[in-house]
């Protein structure tokens, strides 16, 4: 019997629902490659294609983000390039940005 109080029977708001993008991102993004045994960067730095829905460049998740993959070992410019794109929570805009970063990362 499911309850009206019962976490997993709530709606998610938009902004806990691009946190958990966000987060699934970097996690992907960090520990979803393979790193070799003696952990040297590879040759050519990994792209990173970031959305962000409701939040800005500068937020919060963003610095997170970032924060996250300097604990890996990757220095963005260097072991690992970002693109960054940001719809200030315009979601008309998303399927747009999203062909922009397909084609600048796949």
């Amino acid at each position: 019997m499911l309850r009206d109080s019962d976490p997993m029977n709530q709606p998610l708001s938009r902004r806990i629902f691009a946190s958990r993008v966000v987060g699934l991102v970097a996690s992907t993004a960090v520990f979803g490659q393979p790193r070799s045994s003696n952990a040297q960067q590879p040759a050519s730095p990994r792209r990173i294609g970031v959305l962000m829905v409701a939040f800005g460049l500068e937020s919060k998740a963003a610095k997170q983000f970032r924060l996250g993959l300097r604990d890996a070992g990757y220095v963005e410019g260097r072991g690992v390039i970002i693109e960054w794109r940001s719809a200030n929570g315009d979601y008309n805009r998303i399927p747009s940005l999203a062909a922009d970063l397909n084609l600048r990362i796949g």
